[in-house]
């Protein structure tokens, strides 16, 4: 599920949207799903893959190649364990209000 983030700060009592941006280091936007790509289970292959992630590290290669091996098997991959940044900066003003 996605939200408007943008319009959901404009649409507060008198709020002006100054900037709004995505702030993302490292996150790989290939391992988003797409809306109305089904999503599958793979719980054992996923807790193979958290094991290795752990012993091996996020940025090795085995565990990089099962990462995108999982994902294309309809596995949601969490990008959080790695040096991993995404987030999103809205800056709003608020205006002055007239009684």
């Amino acid at each position: 599920m996605s939200y408007d983030v943008e319009s959901m700060v404009a649409s507060l009592p008198s709020a002006h949207v100054v900037s709004a941006e995505l702030q993302c280091d490292n996150y790989d936007r290939a391992l988003q799903f797409t809306a109305g790509r089904p999503v599958g289970r793979g719980r054992l292959l996923s807790r193979l893959y958290l094991k290795m992630e752990k012993i091996l590290g996020y940025d090795n290669a085995l565990v990089r190649s099962l990462r995108y091996s999982l994902f294309a098997q309809g596995v949601p991959i969490d990008q959080t364990h790695g040096d991993v940044l995404a987030q999103i900066q809205v800056v709003a003003r608020k205006l002055p209000t007239f009684h």
